[in-house]
Order: structure tokens, then C-alpha cells, then sequence
């Protein structure tokens, strides 16, 4: 029940001028404030009830939204943006637990009009496996389900694992394949020590492994040379054929793309790579036109 009473207000304007005609001869001219009364028993009533409706539309809304949080728990409901004062309730800390609240939502009460939200606190946010997402989690054209970072807050998935304990290089073997000059430059970590065992793979075409990122950058592999190419000193046209190559089409006196699985270079740098499985070359073996990633079988000095 509300609560009316009957209000009267007035609203006082500017004084303006106003002319009385009383005939076309006789013209008189006066200034007089204008007052304005209006009775707002009804204007009131309006008002009220629409302060209330807001009021539930916005319960509605908050109830139709969960938030995910770095600072989140799963335990808690999910429908705050931020942990309460006194700890008990909040966001949730996880987008799976948040997938489970969006079908249970749907599930016991339907979709709202307005949609069901997920907006995910800025912050990063490890993932080791994939969020599937499926009909369960769908909406419809009209009421979505909608994820979303919160408003002006960035968000990050990141299937990357935070890295630490890096230090100078001390093993003698490693120290032996750095040029001298680099060796003070470079630092190592333990992988396999911070749970890491999965390395990747170099594929062929050039798919990278494992990745290194720092200060949002990605950080280039170990190479040399560090920029461009180097010439190959020579290739061999004796021994096992690997490929016979375009028999019509001959170079320099050589069928194009034929190889014999080896060439010959003539800087020092790869005189101290002595552990060549740990080694894998990049260039065009065959064809100037295809570049490929391939591993060493053996160096011979």
C-alpha cells in the first residue's frame, strides 16, 4: 500500500511581459510575475510507482547476472560483483562454475526477457582445458545468454603457465654451445621442476611448440644467426638420393630440387652444437619456393 497525501506546489517563473488589448486604440502594458500552481496528487502517484518498478526491474537484473572473479569462490552465489565485507558471498572464481548457475538458472526459472549475463572482473584467468559451451548454455534471439568482460575491465584466458626462477647459466655443456660473448646474457629455468614436461613439438611447417611470452611480448627462439639467413657453402650431388627432385628442369647443372639429405656450411657456430637432436634447421632444401623445419641427423666437423 502507498502512502498519498495531497501536495500542492508552486512553481514561480521569470516575470514576462504582457500585453492587454482592450481595443486597437487603447493598448495597456504591464509587467506581472506568472505564477504557476499545479496539483500533483496524481504526478506524485505516477512518480512513486515508477521509482518502485525501477527498483524491481533492477532486483530483476542483478538477479539474471553472475560475476566471475579472481578474488571469486565457487562456494559463494555468484550474483555480486565483488566479495562482501564480510566475506561470506560474492562472485564466482571460475567460468565452469558459472556455466553450472547459467543451466541451473535455466533449468528452474527459464530465460528472462532481458537475458542471462556472465561478466567476468578484469584479471587473468588460467585455463589448462577448454570451456565447451553447447546448447545447454544457449539463449535465444530475444534473451540471450551473454559472457562478457565487466564494463572497462580487460580480461585474459591464458592458456600460458607463469614461469619463475630464472638464473645464470652455470652447466658447463650449455655454456659450451653459447658464443662466449652471449653466454652472460642468457638465463635458464627449470621447466620439468615447475610442473612443465610437455614441450611441444617444431613441426615442419613451422608450428612453434612451446612458446615464451614476456612483458606481453613473444619472445623469439634460440637462433642463429639472430636475424635473416646464411648462405649454404655447398650441396653435394653424391651419395643417398633423399629426393630425385624436377628431372626436366635443371639449374646450374643441377636438377632442380634434387638433394642428397646434406650440405656443407662454412661458419663455426655450429662446430659447438653437439647434441644435434636439440637442433632443428630452417630454410629451402628443395625448392626456393617452400620453406620447411627440419631436424639434424648428425654434423660432421
Amino acid at each position: 500500500m502507498i502512502a498519498h497525501h495531497q501536495l500542492e506546489v508552486s512553481l514561480k517563473f521569470m516575470p514576462h511581459s504582457h500585453t492587454i488589448h482592450s481595443s486597437p486604440a487603447n493598448r495597456i502594458t504591464r509587467k506581472t510575475p506568472l505564477f504557476l500552481h499545479l496539483h500533483l496528487r496524481l504526478l506524485l502517484f505516477l512518480l512513486l510507482f515508477s521509482l518502485l518498478l525501477l527498483a524491481s526491474c533492477s532486483r530483476s537484473s542483478s538477479d539474471t547476472n553472475f560475476y566471475v572473479s579472481t578474488a571469486g569462490n565457487d562456494a559463494w552465489s555468484g550474483t555480486l560483483e565483488e566479495p562482501n565485507s564480510a566475506g561470506t558471498d560474492g562472485p564466482f572464481a571460475t567460468l565452469e562454475r558459472a556455466q553450472e548457475a547459467i543451466r541451473s538458472y535455466k533449468s528452474t526459472n527459464g530465460i528472462p526477457e532481458r537475458g542471462l549475463y556472465v561478466l567476468i572482473r578484469g584479471g587473468v584467468y588460467p585455463r589448462s582445458t577448454t570451456l565447451r559451451l553447447d546448447s545447454l548454455d544457449s539463449g535465444t534471439d530475444i534473451a540471450p545468454v551473454v559472457w562478457a568482460s565487466h564494463v572497462n575491465e580487460e580480461v585474459r584466458l591464458s592458456g600460458g603457465i607463469e614461469i619463475a626462477g630464472f638464473s645464470s647459466i652455470t652447466d658447463p655443456a650449455a655454456q659450451a654451445r653459447l658464443h662466449p660473448e652471449a653466454t652472460s646474457h642468457v638465463k635458464v629455468t627449470d621447466l620439468r621442476a615447475q610442473g612443465i614436461t610437455d614441450f611441444g613439438e617444431i613441426t615442419p611447417r613451422g608450428g612453434p611448440g612451446l612458446e615464451l611470452f614476456f612483458n606481453d611480448d613473444r619472445m623469439q627462439l634460440s637462433r642463429w644467426p639472430n636475424d635473416g639467413f646464411v648462405q649454404i657453402a655447398d650441396v653435394p650431388q653424391t651419395g643417398t638420393l633423399v629426393y630425385p627432385g624436377d628431372p626436366p628442369h635443371v639449374r646450374d647443372g643441377v636438377i632442380v630440387g634434387r638433394q642428397y639429405g646434406r650440405f656443407v656450411y662454412s661458419e663455426d657456430a655450429p662446430s659447438r652444437w653437439t647434441k644435434t637432436d636439440q637442433v632443428i634447421l630452417h630454410g629451402y632444401w628443395s625448392w626456393d619456393w617452400f620453406d620447411e623445419f627440419v631436424k639434424i641427423d648428425r654434423i660432421d666437423p
